[in-house]
């Protein structure tokens, strides 16, 4: 028994040690595929800020292949990863920039990161083409892992654009105003002053089977418009554009997001009987007395606009029908964009000459220096 039993345990200790043996021999990398950029669908672009949110074009690549052992049979080498790296054109990469890093075949570029990093990186300037030269690099295994550089590069020409002002009024044009591109009657109002959130409102009165397009301030005179492309999303357009249609007159929000290119159109549901004969800002410029009064428009009578210059700095509020019973102020700092409130304190306004709107049913204003 005591033989067979001693035995037993050479056995096993023989074979762990032929199982340790197995496990500490490594396959060994002895070759690899590197990687090919496939080329893209276009050698030169200019990129367009109305498309910021697009993709502008997908970059591509073949899958390194990894050889182990001196096999012929490609194999996994554990976590890889690649990297696109772009830089000047026949620089040798001297000063790449990361464009993307992803364990996929492929990256999708939209067009404002793309030109926000030409510009800030290779100090592009709109206008004058930028030639560029892509790699990917492959990082493979684990701990202090390897790198591979693609087998090619890919060039493409790239001119960038000038973002237009964030914070620029937009005007409503259409059959209420002629298709005048000129006339600034009819504004929207940005929901405040990041120009990060570049969301404008329009509440008020839109007839039957009325068309109507956007027009912001850097296209006046032209009939370049913000036009409906479908049911949600909006283009930046010339003539060809299609116009917004309103089937069923009554009063609606129209709410626009520059940055998703995309509109909303839905009733307003709050109370629009009550309307004034006379409405003006009323402040220290006044002594908050004897308010000047603005123009109401023709086409809806809680739009009111008007052009006033204060020679000091002034609070200004909102008065109607020389009334406090009837007025409306926006807090200190909301200022050239607020939404005033009854009662409320007032906007703090430098001196200097003003183009001011104010919507008596939102309480919503602008502040516009001339």
């Amino acid at each position: 028994m005591k033989r067979s039993f001693i035995y037993t345990v050479v056995i096993f200790l023989i074979a762990g040690a032929i199982s340790c043996s197995k496990r500490d021999t490594s396959p060994q990398l002895t070759s690899a595929k590197s990687s090919l950029l496939n080329t893209l669908p276009f050698s030169s672009v200019t990129l367009k800020e109305e498309n910021g949110n697009d993709s502008l074009f997908t970059i591509s690549w073949s899958k390194t292949e990894f050889y182990l052992d001196g096999s012929e049979q490609a194999a996994a080498a554990g976590p890889v990863n690649y990297t696109v790296e772009v830089a000047l054109a026949n620089t040798n990469f001297e000063q790449p920039v990361v464009l993307a890093s992803t364990a996929e075949l492929s990256t999708t570029i939209e067009t404002a990161t793309f030109n926000n990093l030409l510009k800030s990186k290779f100090q592009a300037q709109s206008g004058s083409p930028l030639s560029l030269e892509f790699r990917v690099i492959t990082r493979y295994g684990l701990n202090s892992a390897k790198t591979i550089l693609s087998g090619n590069t890919i060039f493409l020409d790239a001119t960038v654009f000038e973002a237009s002002d964030a914070m620029q009024p937009v005007y409503l044009v259409g059959d209420m105003n002629g298709w005048n591109n000129t006339n600034t009657d009819y504004i929207l109002f940005r929901d405040g002053n990041d120009e990060n959130n570049r969301v404008y409102t329009y509440t008020g009165w839109l007839g039957a089977g009325i068309y109507f397009k956007f027009l912001p301030e850097e296209s006046l005179g032209t009939f370049k418009m913000y036009c409906r492309s479908n049911e949600t999303q909006m283009e930046y357009a010339t003539l060809e554009g299609g116009a917004f249609y309103n089937e069923n007159a009554g009063f609606y929000t129209i709410t626009l997001n520059l940055n998703e290119m995309t509109y909303t159109i839905v009733p307003y549901t709050g109370a629009t009987g009550k309307t004034y004969s006379k409405i003006g800002p009323i402040g220290e410029f006044t002594g908050w007395d004897n308010e000047p009064a603005m123009t109401k428009t023709s086409y809806d009578a809680h739009q009111w606009h008007g052009t006033f210059t204060f020679t000091s700095s002034t609070t200004c509020k909102f008065r109607g029908d020389n009334n406090w019973t009837n007025n409306w102020g926006g807090g200190a700092g909301d200022f050239p964009w607020g939404l005033a409130v009854f009662d409320g304190p007032g906007a703090s306004v430098p001196a200097g000459t003003y183009h001011i709107y104010f919507n008596d049913l939102t309480g919503r204003y602008a502040i516009l220096e001339q």
